[in-house]
């Protein structure tokens, strides 16, 4: 009996400390039991009592809780006691002992009768408290975020709230009853095996990750804890709690990547990256700090301000101290004193970080050294200096043109040029052609519009008008400017003023024109004086010669011989007399016309040289050409049927003279050596005296000159005068 009181009491014990844990119905179930072996063993009431008594004694003597916290843990304990009464009948031997027990303690059991009707109308109470606390508790795990499950020992889910369904897709109905294992992530199950063994061997272990998947292949990230799941004092399963940290994780990771992201960018680029309290002390430099001032943990908690030069220092601060009043970053500059000695100049914009107050706490200052960017901006200034006197000496103004915006820039002495101050003119396209000479304005318009759709740079002349009426005479050169893909962006070029050259080209042009003219005149007088004058007289003592031979007598042959000699010499003479007058101003040119003289002079230079000459003319009228347009034509044809006798080796000549609309052309083409531009410099730039006369001839009339030749294959000269006297300037 003492045995079973003994292990009674021992399970009681255990029974009631759970139960004063919160245990609920499941210690009340099972202390009804033990009631109901108390009975089948004959075990009294009384003893019963007395082991209650003896367990809660000792609990309460070993609390060290408040009396209000143990009186309420006693009558805890009497709602525990009375269930454990209630399988004892009243025909029970226990039960009559207590009735004999009563009646010599009928004072005491009237006190605990009194007691026992409170303890039970407190049980009835607790009961209620209960029944509303596993309400609030279902209610609980129903709403709860978090994962809340219940593990078999064999690993299966015996339970799960709702949140699994919310968090994973599953249905809660698909996987109670089935193993977790497929939920896990293959290389975190053994982990979670791990765990599992852990709780069922009474283990708690501290908060671990698994990844969980969802019902779309999602790989979730789940924070887990869980605790051992005890019926009386046996382990039977595993209860759990997972939260979704999937999101938290996914952020972490975005920001350790963004961590290494920053220490990539910091330890590699040459930008300069502090942060700074808000006091200006340094918190962190990036490692570009190192060449100026020293390795960053050195710098670390000094005053930033510090290294500033001392005249820009206040200036920083104060602009500083703004930026951490008012949230606002700020770009400035300022000179920074190196850690070796020396100045850097220092370009830096600051900006705020706020915690999560909304406080400023950090700013964070990134800087770029620009010293070498000052000292090309210096030189850049100084050399815009030298360029703009050198424009202004030379009479050179530079421009650009944005195509796409069509804003047209001028240089300070492009708008002297023109006459206009800089504000004068609004930076169009259209407003340069304004400033264009009406007659030249087509003119340009087509060349800039050739340059860009052949992206070909330009040189070309025209005439502006001033302000005031005046005209002034421009070169201008120009080229576009593409971007990589060949896009046209903008076109640049230069101006010139070369008004005062043209001036003193036209002046040299009409100088040369005039000794020309004179010299022509003058070939004239003295042709016709050889001719009528020279010629006559010679012809004349010829003449008298003849006549003296004939009555001189026969027999002094010496005489004789010597008088023949003399008359074939000035028959000679006269001959040559005649010839120089016909190249100096042959009469043919005065009085048949050019078609006669080009003829006249191919033939004879055809019977002089053995080359053979083919002259053809198509379109001309006898007489009814300009006399100075005629005069140049053979003049050049002179000159180059005298370079192919000297030069070209040829045996055969096509000389072509043609009337055109309104210009006259002579073409000479010989099948000579020929000879190599490239070869012949002095031919390629009409260094040469001859090619040189025959291009002055044609340009003092308004026409142009061409000369192609190839080794082996020729020379041809072609001419092209307008019949026009007006000559361009």
């Amino acid at each position: 009996m003492k045995e079973s009181i003994q292990s009674l009491a021992e399970i009681y014990r255990a029974l009631l400390q759970e139960y004063l844990k919160g245990t609920g119905e499941s210690a009340l179930e099972r202390v009804y039991e033990l009631g109901r072996r108390g009975v089948e063993e004959g075990i009294g009431c009384l003893d019963l009592l007395k082991i209650h008594e003896d367990v809660l004694d000792a609990i309460v003597r070993g609390d060290d809780q408040s009396n209000n916290e143990l009186a309420g843990k006693v009558q805890t304990a009497t709602r525990f006691f009375a269930e454990s009464l209630s399988p004892y009948e009243m025909t029970s031997r226990g039960f009559q002992e207590a009735i004999e027990t009563l009646k010599v303690r009928a004072a005491d059991l009237a006190e605990i009768n009194q007691q026992l009707e409170k303890e039970i109308h407190e049980k009835e109470q607790a009961e209620k408290a209960l029944r509303e606390s596993e309400e609030r508790y279902r209610l609980l795990i129903d709403t709860a975020r978090d994962v809340i499950y219940t593990l078999s020992p064999e690993g299966n889910i015996t339970t799960l709230n709702p949140a699994f369904e919310d968090i994973t897709g599953w249905p809660r109905a698909e996987w109670i009853g089935k193993p977790f294992h497929p939920l896990v992530h293959a290389d975190d199950l053994g982990f979670a095996v791990q765990m599992l063994k852990k709780g069922l061997s009474g283990e708690s272990p501290s908060l671990f990750e698994l990844r969980i998947l969802s019902r779309k292949g999602e790989i979730l990230v789940g924070e887990f804890v869980t605790t051992p799941q005890f019926n009386n004092t046996s382990i039977v399963g595993v209860l759990g709690v997972a939260r979704d940290i999937t999101a938290r994780k996914r952020a972490e990771e975005k920001l350790r990547q963004n961590e290494e992201l920053f220490r990539l960018i910091t330890g590699n680029i040459t930008d300069l990256i502090a942060i700074l309290d808000t006091e200006g002390r340094r918190l962190y430099n990036s490692p570009s700090y190192g060449p100026l001032l020293g390795f960053p943990e050195e710098l670390k908690g000094s005053d930033s301000f510090a290294d500033v030069h001392p005249d820009d220092r206040e200036r920083i601060k104060m602009i500083f101290s703004n930026t951490v009043g008012t949230g606002l970053g700020h770009r400035e500059e300022y000179r920074l004193l190196m850690k070796k000695g020396g100045v850097r100049h220092i370009e830096s914009q600051g900006n705020v970080i706020r915690n999560k107050d909304g406080k400023i706490d950090r700013v964070v200052v990134v800087s770029r050294d620009i010293t070498e960017r000052k000292l090309a901006d210096e030189k850049l200034k100084q050399s815009e200096k030298l360029l703009a006197a050198a424009q202004q000496l030379a009479h050179i103004g530079s421009w650009e043109w944005n195509i796409e915006e069509n804003k047209v820039g001028w240089s300070e002495e492009m708008c002297r040029i023109y006459g206009v101050q800089p504000h004068e003119f609004d930076g169009s396209y259209e407003a340069f052609l304004e400033r264009v000479h009406p007659e030249d304005r087509e003119k340009v318009k087509k060349i800039v519009g050739e340059s860009l759709r052949l992206k070909e740079p330009f040189a070309y002349e025209h005439r502006i008008v001033l302000p005031d009426g005046g005209i002034r005479f421009l070169e201008a050169r120009g080229e576009v400017v593409v971007d990589e893909k060949g896009n046209i962006i903008q076109m640049v070029g230069t101006g010139q003023d070369i008004t005062e050259r043209k001036r003193a080209h036209e002046a040299l042009h009409a100088l040369a024109r005039r000794v020309v003219e004179a010299q022509e005149e003058e070939r004239r007088r003295i042709a016709r004086e050889l001719h009528d004058d020279v010629c006559q007289r010679l012809t004349a003592t010829k003449l008298h010669m003849e006549a003296v031979e004939e009555e001189y007598p026969k027999r002094k042959l010496a005489v004789f011989k010597q008088f023949k000699r003399t008359r074939r010499q000035i028959t000679g003479l006269i001959n040559e007399i005649r010839r120089i007058s016909a190249n100096l101003r042959p009469s043919t040119l005065d009085d048949l016309g050019l078609v006669k003289a080009l003829q006249v002079l191919c033939r004879e230079f055809e019977q002089a040289n053995s080359i053979r000459v083919r002259f053809a003319s198509q379109g001309i009228m006898q007489n009814g050409t300009d006399v100075q347009v005629e005069t140049t034509i053979y003049r050049i044809a002179q000159e180059a049927l005298a370079n192919v006798s000297k030069h070209a080796r040829a045996r055969r000549v096509e000389v072509q003279l043609e009337r055109k609309s309104d210009a006259l052309a002579l073409t000479i083409r010989d099948n000579g050596k020929g000879f190599e531009f490239k070869s012949q410099p002095q031919r390629k730039d009409w260094s040469g005296f001859g090619l040189i006369n025959m291009k002055e001839r044609a340009m003092l009339i308004g026409g142009a000159f061409k000369l192609d030749s190839t080794p082996r294959k020729g020379t041809t000269v072609h001419v092209e005068v307008p019949l026009s006297r007006e000559i361009p300037l």
